[in-house]
């Protein structure tokens, strides 16, 4: 029996594929002698990016679903994904071009870089800088496209096969923000002065999560823990297959409340009389 939620959890594993992507494009700018070679192997990176995306079309119209407009959008999202990696792609071919010929004068110019040389660097720079754009969302876009397959299959009396784990809210919150990309953790350490700092999670583009969370999630074999190439992250976290399997069988379900302290009661007001 085929799986309906199958392109939804292609898509959050492209989420992830997206986000390491991006991971890699942050410290991109090394050296003028070794960028160009970088550069190509990102932006062969990117053109998997593509196909991974065109695989997910191909799996949509394997499972053939109604068209309706949900369905539409999802397909339209896809292959927009598909196209900004591959121009993504076409910026880091081109920065690598430049950087190419930018190392070749500096071997023979040394480092005193001529006004020509400079502006190609900035042009390099650019088409880097561009590249980064065109993905940076692709992360958010790939979850945001599976929930919106699920919650239609959903609609339309076609479920997935496997059942959601049981989730309390903080728990779904952290998965949801896994999934996009947005977690990562920093190691116990030492400061300067001797202080004990403990491990914690690290919510990134506004995400709210708390290392205990994530240690719930890893323990039940939902995220896991790679290596992070960005400065001040020790490990990005990515969902397992397992997590990829229960978020997407979550889509289209009511979602556990949200726990809020609760206020302190208001201090009662006294009035006083006046008398005359």
């Amino acid at each position: 029996m085929s799986n309906p939620a199958a392109p939804a959890e292609q898509l959050l594993e492209l989420a992830a594929e997206y986000r390491r992507h991006n991971d890699a494009l942050m410290g991109l700018w090394e050296t003028i002698a070794e960028a160009p070679t970088v550069c190509a192997e990102k932006a062969e990176h990117a053109r998997r990016l593509a196909v991974s995306a065109a695989r997910v079309i191909h799996m949509i119209e394997d499972e053939h679903p109604r068209n309706t407009r949900p369905i539409q959008v999802v397909r339209a999202r896809a292959a927009h994904l598909r196209q900004l990696a591959l121009d993504a792609a076409h910026h880091l071919d081109d920065a690598s071009t430049i950087l190419a010929a930018a190392s070749s004068e500096t071997r023979i110019r040394g480092r005193d870089m001529s006004p020509a040389l400079r502006q190609a660097l900035e042009r390099a720079r650019n088409h880097i800088d561009l590249a980064k754009a065109l993905t940076t969302l692709g992360p958010s876009d790939c979850v945001a496209t599976a929930e919106i397959y699920v919650t239609e299959r959903r609609r339309t009396g076609i479920f997935p096969l496997h059942r959601p784990p049981a989730l309390s809210p903080s728990q779904d919150a952290a998965l949801r923000a896994v999934a996009r990309g947005q977690v990562a953790t920093h190691d116990s350490s030492t400061d300067y002065d001797g202080t004990e700092i403990p491990e914690r999670a690290i919510g990134l583009e506004g995400a709210r999560v708390t290392i205990t969370t994530i240690r719930s999630l890893e323990s039940r074999g939902l995220v896991t823990r790679a290596p992070s190439s960005l400065m001040y992250h020790d490990s990005h976290v990515f969902l397992t297959p397992d997590g990829r399997r229960g978020l997407a069988a979550s889509f289209g379900l009511s979602r556990p409340p949200a726990t809020t302290p609760a206020r302190p009661a208001p201090r009662p007001t006294t009035t006083r009389s006046t008398t005359r």
